[in-house]
């Protein structure tokens, strides 16, 4: 029988458990109608206090024009937005957006430095709800 947690107290989310929380977005083949409200929605979340967010856009295909758009994206304060293309190389396997996302987790920590650090990853379709990481 499942068991309710109560709901926790209202000040239970002030104080960060990270300083740095990276979000991925990986996408595969998917056009910038579908990629480009979720990145409006994740970039506009509500940020906790103290806390620098990391966007990464993970483009299989190196598209031009996704790149184009997400460098030129405007983010508030504490939000930077990366474009991360995977380049594919012939007779290494490809293994679509898990293949993104290791190469990318690779590039980001390289040095094993994540101490104080969050990863979310969120589909190229999904619409996270603005609170998200102040629930987290």
């Amino acid at each position: 029988r499942w068991k309710s947690r109560p709901e926790p107290p209202p000040d239970a989310f002030l104080t960060p458990k990270f300083h740095t929380i990276r979000i991925m977005i990986p996408t595969y083949k998917e056009p910038l109608d579908v990629v480009g409200p979720t990145i409006q929605e994740v970039t506009h979340m509500d940020v906790p206090q103290g806390i620098e967010i990391h966007v990464y856009v993970l483009d299989d295909g190196r598209r031009k024009y996704m790149e184009d758009y997400v460098l030129g994206l405007k983010t508030k304060q504490h939000v930077y937005i990366h474009y991360m293309g995977r380049p594919k190389l012939e007779g290494v396997p490809h293994h679509a957006k898990a293949g993104n996302i290791n190469h990318t987790l690779r590039f980001i920590y390289d040095h094993g430095k994540t101490e104080g650090e969050a990863c979310v990853i969120f589909d190229a379709d999904f619409m996270p709800r603005r609170n998200y990481l102040l629930r987290v």
